[in-house]
C-alpha cells in the first residue's frame, strides 16, 4: 500500500496550486487540508517550519518514514513520491529523455564540475538582485507561458545576432565563415536555458550549471563541448551587455497568453532578475581567484 501524501496548504497560494496540478497530472492521490480553516493543521505548519506558516507544506508517509517537504518544486517532489514508492506517469520522464536527446546538455550530471560559489553566497547573491520565493512561482507561470513560443523568441534573438557581425564573429572559424552546425546546436541549448531558467529549481545542480555555462563562453571550455575550431573566447563585455537585449524582448512574449499586466510585469521583473543573476554567476571563469 502507498504511503498517504497530505498537503497543507491555502485556497489563494499558487505554490499549493502548483503541487496541486503536479500531483493530479502524475495520478498521486491526495488529502488537502487549507491551514486558514483548520487551527490544528495551522499549528502543524507553524512547528515544522519553525515558526513559519509556510504553504505548501506536504507529507508523504507516516511514522519514521515520514517525508516532510516546504515549498517543494516538482523535481524535488517527483524525486521523493518515487523514493516513497510512487510510480509515476511518464510526462517528466519524456521530458528527461527530450532534454538527453540535445547534444552537450549536460544539466545535472557529472560530466558539470561543482561551482566556485558557495550555498551562503548564492543566497546572497539572490538577495543582492532581491530574487525571491514570489519570483519563482512567476518564472513557474513565465514557462507555462513561453514553452510554446520558444522557436518564436529563438528567431527573435538569433536575427538580432546574425544581424550584428562582431556578434556572430564568435559562431564563425575567425575568417568569416559562419559554423552552421555550431548555430543549430547551440540553439537546441539555448532554448532549453530558457525553459530551464523558468522551471528548475534553483539548487546546486542549476548554481553548477550556471557555471558550466560561464566556463563554455570562456576559452576554458569553449568549442569544446561540439567540437568546433570556432573563436576561441566570448569577451565578458558582450555577456554582460547581453541582458538587455534577452530581456527587453521577452516583455512581448509573456503578454502573449491573456495575463493582466500586473502578472506580465511580474513575470517580466522575475526573468530579469534571474538573467542578472545568471550572467553574474557566467562571469566566474573571467575573474581571478578571489576576485568574483
Amino acid at each position: 500500500m502507498l504511503p498517504p501524501v497530505i498537503i497543507y496548504g491555502t485556497t489563494y497560494c499558487e505554490d499549493t496550486e502548483q503541487v496541486r496540478r503536479f500531483l493530479q497530472a502524475h495520478g498521486v492521490p491526495f488529502i488537502e487540508v487549507d491551514i486558514d480553516r483548520d487551527q490544528q493543521a495551522e499549528s502543524f505548519v507553524l512547528f515544522i517550519n519553525r515558526g513559519y506558516r509556510s504553504t505548501p507544506t506536504v507529507v508523504i508517509g507516516e511514522g519514521k518514514a515520514k517525508i516532510v517537504l516546504t515549498e517543494p518544486s516538482d523535481q524535488e517532489l517527483a524525486q521523493s513520491l518515487r523514493q516513497a514508492g510512487y510510480t509515476l506517469s511518464n510526462t517528466l520522464s519524456d521530458k528527461e529523455d527530450a532534454m538527453s536527446e540535445i547534444s552537450g546538455y549536460t544539466y545535472g550530471t557529472p560530466a558539470v564540475a561543482r561551482s566556485p560559489i558557495s550555498s551562503e553566497e548564492f543566497e546572497d547573491l539572490k538577495k543582492a538582485v532581491l530574487f525571491s520565493k514570489e519570483d519563482e512561482r512567476y518564472l513557474r507561470q513565465a514557462g507555462e507561458v513561453l514553452k510554446d513560443q520558444v522557436e518564436e523568441v529563438l528567431d527573435l534573438w538569433y536575427g538580432f545576432v546574425g544581424s550584428h557581425p562582431h556578434l556572430v564573429y564568435y559562431f564563425t572559424d575567425g575568417q568569416g565563415n559562419a559554423l552552421g552546425d555550431y548555430l543549430a546546436a547551440v540553439r537546441k541549448r539555448f532554448g532549453q536555458w530558457i525553459l530551464d531558467t523558468c522551471n528548475r529549481p534553483y539548487d546546486q545542480s542549476w548554481l553548477d550549471y550556471q557555471h558550466e555555462i560561464g566556463l563554455r563562453h570562456h576559452r576554458t571550455k569553449k568549442n569544446q563541448t561540439d567540437g568546433v575550431n570556432a573563436v576561441e573566447h566570448v569577451p565578458l563585455r558582450y555577456l554582460i551587455a547581453f541582458i538587455y537585449p534577452i530581456t527587453a524582448t521577452i516583455k512581448p512574449f509573456l503578454a502573449k497568453k491573456g495575463h493582466s499586466p500586473e502578472d506580465v510585469d511580474k513575470m517580466y521583473q522575475a526573468w530579469f532578475k534571474s538573467v542578472v543573476l545568471q550572467v553574474a554567476l557566467w562571469s566566474a571563469p573571467y575573474a581571478n581567484a578571489g576576485d568574483h
